[in-house]
C-alpha cells in the first residue's frame, strides 16, 4: 500500500537562548494513503512538533518528511489542520469561514462552487441552517464542527488534528468522534491525530503510535481493526479494555524510571547466541566476570548480584550453592526484557534487596508471531572458530482462540578454547543446553493465566575450581573434574489484561532450583559432592491506577528457601529461611517536570541452621527516588533506601565445617544515588555517584558464623552521540569496595563484591545510507588497579580488547540477518576485571578466549 506520509530518521531540536532543546530523535513513521493514525505519548514529548514538520511549517535538523514520495520543503496547501481552539474569524459568517481556504488555494474557483462545497460539508456535520451565523452565536462543539469543515473543504492530501476535541465536554467530544467517522466515509483522507485521550485514539484511529519521552522516537505501534464502522459501544468491549491497558503500560515505559537502566532491544538481540557478558555489555554499572557460563558472576556497582532481588518472570532467583560457580545463570536467547535498578530497589521488587534489583522477563508467543499470524518462529545458527563452538536455537510459537504456546530449544557444544597467545585452556568447552516452554490462555474478559518452565544444563569437565584457571603451589589436585549443573524455573502467573482503575490484580507463584554435582577425585571418601538450592515463592498484589501516569502498588509476598549439601560421608545438611513481606510502592508525577517513586515494606523471617538453630528476625525497608527536569536538556535524579536483608543462606559446599550460629545477626543496607542526564538530541551524557553500605553481612570463619561490614562506592559516566545511520557510545565506571573499613581483595569481598577500579566500554555502529550492511565494533578496557587490600598480593593489570563486526540483511530477504564478528581482535591474554583471583600470585585467573571469529545467521518465519 502506498504511503501518503513518510517520516524518515527525523531528529529535531529547538534552540532557545539558554541552549538547545532536543525534541525528536531518529523518528521514523509511515501513514498509508487513506489511513487514520493517532499519536500519543508523555507530555511535552514532541507530538505537536511532529505536526509542524509534516505541514512544512518547520524543517527538521536531520532526516526528511515526504508527502506522496516528495520531500516537504515548505508549507503545503495540500495539508489541512484543525486545532484545539477552532480559531474562526468573528467578522465572517460560518459559511465564509469554511470557504476561506478555497479563496487562498483556488482563487479562480467560482463563488457558487465554493459555497456549494462548503454547504455540502456543513450539512454533513449537522450545521445546515447555521451558514449565516457568526462564530460567537454557536456552541463550542458547533464551532469545532465548522473548523473541521474548513480543514477539509479544499480536499487536502493530509488532515492534521492537534487535540481538536480536548477542550470539549465528554458528550460533545463523543458526538464529534462519530462525526469524524461520518466525514471519513464521505470524504476519504489521510489523517494524523495528536491526542492525550487514549479512548479517543482507539475509537478514531486505524493505528496508534506511542512516542517515547523527549527526545521522542516511535516506541510502539498498535493496529486497531474496525475502521469507520465503530460505534461508541465498541469502547466498552473486552478488546478495547485490553488495548487501553497496553497503551497505558507503554506510556509508563515512555516516562521511564528515575534510577533504572534497561538492556536495549538491539543488545538483547545481538546477545541471543552469546552469554551474560554480551547481555550486559551496554550497561556501565554492570560487570560480568568468569569466561564460561557456569562460572560467570554478575556485579552491579561493584556488588555481587547475590545481594540484589533477582526475578525471572516474577520468580525469585539467587540460589546460592558453591562459591566457584554462578548463583545466577541465564540464557540471553530467552530474554524479552531486562531492567537493572542499581542501588535503589522498589518495595515491590521483592524482599532482601540489599543493593537493588534485576527484573527479567522471557519471550512469549506475541513477541515471536507476526501480526495476525497463527504460527511462527525463528531459528539461529552460530559457529565460532576458537573452540569450534557450534550453537543453534529454534523458537516456535502459536495462538488460537485465546490459547498461546511457545517452545524454545538451544544447544551450544564445542572444544576447549585458546586464550590470547594460543594456549589451550582445558575445561572451557561449551556444553550448554537450555529450553523454555510456555502455555497461556486469555479469556474474552481479559483474564490471562500463563504457565512457563525453563531449564539450563551444563554437564562436562571443568577446571577443578570452575572459576579459577589454576592454583599455584599448595597440595596437588586433579586439574579437571566433572561439574553437572542444572537450573530450572517454573512460574504460574495471573493478571487481567483489561484491568483499569483501582482494580488491577496480579498473582504469581513459582519455584527456582539449582542442583550441582561435583566429582571429588581427590577425596575418595566423598566421591561426589551434591548441592541443592531451592526457592519457592509467590506474591499477590494490586495496582491502583490513579491516572494514566500515577499508580500505587500494594501486595504481600512470601518465600521458602532451602539449601542442602550431601556426599558419601555426609548424609545431608540443610539451612532454611522463610520470609513473609507486605509492601506498598507509589509512582507519581506531581508536575510535568517531576517524577517520584517511594515505598515501604515490612518483612518477617524465620531462619534454621544446619544444627537446628532457629532465629526469628524482622525489619522494615524504605525507598525514595525523584527525577527533576531542571531545564529542557538537563534532568537531575536522586534516590535513597534502607533495606532489611535478613539472614542469607550460606554456600552449602561448606556446611560440613559449621560449628555455631551464635551471635549471627540480620543484615541491613543503606543506599544512595545522585545523578544527571543531559540530552541535547544527537549528544546525550549521563553520570551518577553511588554508595552501598551493608552492615552485618554474613560470613563464616573456621566454622563460626560471623558478621562483617561491606561498602561499595564509585561513579558512572556515559555519553552517546547519534547520527542518522549510527551511533558512538562510551561508558566509564569506577568503583572501590571495603570490608570492615579497609579496601578489600576479591577473596575478602567474596559473595558481596569485587574490586573493579576503572572500566571503560566503547561501542560504535554505522549503517551507510542505502546499504544492507551495518558495520561496528567495541573496545573493552580496564585501568590498572592497586587498591586490593592487605590480602591482595598483586595489582590488577590493565587491558584493552577490540571487537569488530559486520551485519548483513539481504534486501530481498528482510527476515534474514547474517553477522560476522571478530572478538579479541588483537588476541590479548587477559581475564575480565570482575573475574576472581587476579590479585593473588598464587592464582592463575580464568582467562577469556583469545581471537575468535564467528558467523551467525538468523531467520524469522
Amino acid at each position: 500500500m502506498e504511503n501518503t506520509v513518510e517520516i524518515r530518521h527525523v531528529t529535531h531540536a529547538y534552540r532557545p537562548p539558554h541552549g538547545p532543546l532536543p525534541v525528536l530523535n531518529d523518528l521514523s513513521l509511515a501513514i498509508p494513503t487513506g489511513a487514520f493514525c493517532a499519536v500519543v505519548g508523555p507530555s511535552d514529548c514532541g507530538k505537536s512538533t511532529l505536526t509542524r514538520l509534516i505541514a512544512g511549517l518547520m524543517k527538521p535538523d536531520q532526516g526528511q518528511v515526504f508527502l506522496h514520495g516528495e520531500p516537504v520543503r515548505g508549507p503545503r496547501n495540500t495539508v489541512g489542520m484543525a486545532f484545539q481552539n477552532p480559531v474562526l474569524l468573528e467578522w465572517r459568517s460560518i459559511l465564509d469561514n469554511v470557504i476561506l481556504p478555497l479563496e487562498i488555494v483556488a482563487p479562480h474557483m467560482p463563488r457558487r462552487d465554493r459555497e456549494a462545497r462548503a454547504r455540502e460539508l456543513l450539512a454533513l456535520v449537522g450545521l445546515e441552517g447555521f451558514e449565516s451565523k457568526r462564530p460567537s452565536e454557536l456552541s463550542g462543539g458547533m464551532r469545532q464542527r465548522a473548523s473541521l469543515c474548513r480543514a477539509i473543504v479544499h480536499k487536502p492530501e493530509v488532515l492534521i488534528l492537534d487535540e481538536p476535541f480536548g477542550a470539549l465536554d465528554a458528550f460533545t467530544r463523543e458526538d464529534l468522534w462519530q462525526t469524524m467517522h461520518a466525514l471519513r466515509r464521505e470524504e476519504p483522507f489521510t489523517t494524523l491525530l495528536i491526542t492525550h485521550d487514549l479512548r479517543e485514539s482507539i475509537f478514531l484511529a486505524d493505528d496508534v503510535v506511542v512516542l517515547s519521552g523527549r527526545p521522542a522516537t516511535a516506541q510502539y505501534r498498535m493496529h486497531v481493526p474496525g475502521g469507520t464502522g465503530r460505534v461508541l459501544d465498541d469502547l466498552y468491549t473486552p478488546e478495547s479494555a485490553e488495548r487501553l491497558n497496553v497503551l497505558r503500560h507503554q506510556i509508563q515505559i515512555a516516562q521511564g524510571r528515575a534510577t533504572s537502566k534497561y538492556v536495549a532491544d538491539a543488545e538483547l538481540d545481538r546477545a541471543r547466541m552469546g552469554n551474560l557478558r554480551d547481555l550486559f555489555q551496554g550497561i556501565a554499572s554492570v560487570s560480568v566476570g568468569g569466561a564460561i557460563p557456569v562460572a560467570q558472576k554478575i556485579f552491579v556497582n561493584g556488588v555481587d548480584m547475590l545481594n540484589l532481588a533477582v526475578t525471572v518472570d516474577g520468580v525469585s532467583q539467587n540460589n546460592r550453592i558453591f562459591h566457584h560457580v554462578s548463583a545466577n545463570a541465564f540464557d540471553p536467547g530467552l530474554m524479552k526484557f531486562v531492567r537493572v535498578d542499581a542501588g535503589i530497589a522498589a518495595a515491590d521488587a521483592g524482599p532482601n534487596a540489599l543493593a537493588g534489583a534485576v527484573v527479567m522477563e522471557t519471550v512469549g508467543a506475541s513477541d515471536i508471531l507476526r501480526d495476525g499470524a497463527a504460527i511462527g518462529g525463528n531459528a539461529r545458527l552460530s559457529y565460532a572458530d576458537n573452540g569450534r563452538t557450534f550453537s543453534r536455537s529454534l523458537t516456535l510459537a502459536g495462538q488460537h482462540q485465546g490459547l498461546e504456546w511457545l517452545g524454545y530449544l538451544k544447544s551450544a557444544t564445542g572444544d576447549d578454547y585458546k586464550v590470547g597467545g594460543g594456549a589451550v585452556l582445558a575445561g572451557t568447552a561449551a556444553d550448554l543446553h537450555s529450553s523454555l516452554g510456555k502455555l497461556a490462555y486469555k479469556s474474552d474478559q481479559g483474564h490471562r493465566v500463563e504457565l512457563s518452565g525453563q531449564r539450563m544444563r551444563d554437564d562436562t569437565l571443568r577446571r577443578s575450581r570452575a572459576n579459577i584457571g589454576d592454583v599455584i603451589g599448595g597440595r596437588p589436585y586433579t586439574p579437571l573434574r566433572r561439574y553437572d549443573t542444572t537450573r530450572d524455573t517454573v512460574a504460574l502467573t495471573y493478571r487481567n489484561t483489561q484491568a483499569e482503575g483501582i482494580r488491577d490484580p496480579t498473582l504469581s507463584i513459582g519455584r527456582s532450583r539449582v542442583t550441582i554435582g561435583v566429582d571429588q577425585p581427590d577425596f575418595a571418601r566423598i566421591d561426589r559432592s551434591l548441592g541443592r538450592s531451592q526457592n519457592r515463592n509467590g506474591k499477590i498484589e494490586n495496582r491502583f491506577h490513579l491516572s494514566d501516569r500515577d499508580t500505587v502498588t500494594v501486595g504481600i509476598d512470601r518465600y521458602s528457601r532451602s539449601s542442602t549439601y550431601s556426599d558419601e560421608a555426609t548424609p545431608g545438611l540443610t539451612e532454611t529461611a522463610r520470609n513473609t513481606g507486605i509492601y506498598a510502592q507509589a509512582r507519581l508525577e506531581p508536575t510535568q517536570t517531576i517524577s517520584t517513586s517511594f515505598g515501604l515494606r515490612q518483612d518477617w523471617q524465620d531462619f534454621t541452621g544446619v544444627d537446628g538453630t532457629a532465629l526469628d528476625v524482622s525489619g522494615a525497608s524504605g525507598n525514595a527516588a525523584v527525577a527533576w527536569q531542571a531545564t529542557e536538556t538537563l534532568r537531575l535524579r536522586a534516590g535513597v533506601s534502607t533495606v532489611f536483608g535478613g539472614i542469607v543462606l550460606e554456600d552449602n559446599f561448606i556446611f560440613d565445617t559449621f560449628s555455631t550460629y551464635e551471635g549471627l545477626r540480620a543484615a541491613r543496607s543503606r543506599n544512595a544515588t545522585l545523578g544527571f542526564d543531559y540530552d541535547a538530541g544527537a549528544l546525550r551524557v549521563d553520570g551518577g555517584l553511588f554508595a552501598t553500605d551493608v552492615d552485618d553481612a554474613r560470613n563464616v570463619v573456621r566454622g563460626v558464623a560471623q558478621n562483617f561490614d561491606f561498602d561499595s562506592r564509585g561513579f558512572n559516566l556515559g555519553a552517546t552521540h547519534d547520527w542518522q545511520q549510527g551511533f558512538l557510545r562510551a561508558s566509564y565506571s569506577k568503583s572501590r569496595v571495603w570490608v570492615n573499613g579497609a579496601t578489600a581483595s576479591s577473596f575478602a569481598a567474596q559473595d558481596y563484591g569485587t574490586p573493579l577500579g576503572g572500566v571503560l566500554a566503547l561501542e560504535v555502529q554505522h549503517n551507510p545510507a542505502g546499504s544492507a550492511f551495518t558495520f561496528g565494533g567495541s573496545v573493552q578496557a580496564a585501568q590498572r588497579y592497586t587498591h586490593t587490600g592487605a590480602e591482595g598480593e598483586l595489582p590488577l593489570p590493565g587491558y584493552g580488547v577490540v571487537d569488530l563486526f559486520v551485519e548483513y540483511v539481504p534486501p530481498q530477504q528482510p527476515d534474514v540477518t547474517i553477522r560476522a564478528e571478530v572478538a579479541n581482535l588483537l588476541d590479548k591474554r587477559y581475564s575480565d576485571r570482575a573475574t576472581y583471583g587476579a590479585d593473588f600470585d598464587s592464582i592463575s585467573p580464568l582467562f577469556e578466549p583469545g581471537r575468535t571469529v564467528s558467523l551467525t545467521a538468523s531467520m524469522r518465519f
